[in-house]
């Protein structure tokens, strides 16, 4: 069993972990021109370190809905990519995964985060990206 002082340090781990992965998501959303899905990942950051983080947010559609979410973002868009943008596309993408499975740690994942981060293993997998 694990013990309510031990959860807590758990869940510390994984919000550092969180932390990491949504700055750097937020970095390269900026880069990129997508300022709107940046300002989702900058707003989740400063939950962080609030007693109540804003996960019902992060589990959420501004994350992983649809059109306009931060998973659905097609970080660059050149059909000619540089070396250097081919591995901030990858790098994004994996990102985004380590959040999901972050999430699933802390127990507020969703079907939809799951998926999302299957899929781009996935393609990370098969070198489609």
């Amino acid at each position: 069993m694990i013990t309510t002082r031990l959860r807590s340090w758990l869940d510390n781990i994984q919000v550092g972990a969180l932390r990491r992965d949504l700055t750097q998501l937020s970095e390269l959303l900026r880069k990129y021109g997508h300022h709107g899905q940046a300002a989702v990942a900058e707003e989740l950051l400063t939950t962080l370190d609030t007693p109540s983080p804003d996960y019902k947010r992060l589990a959420g559609i501004d994350m992983w809905g649809g059109s306009g979410s931060v998973a659905d973002v097609y970080l660059t868009q050149s059909k000619t990519l540089t070396e250097a943008a081919q591995e901030d596309r990858r790098s994004f993408q994996k990102a985004l995964i380590r959040i999901a499975e972050t999430m699933d740690r802390l127990r507020i994942g969703t079907e939809r985060s799951r998926s999302t981060a299957k899929m781009f293993q996935e393609w990370l997998d098969r070198g489609l990206l």
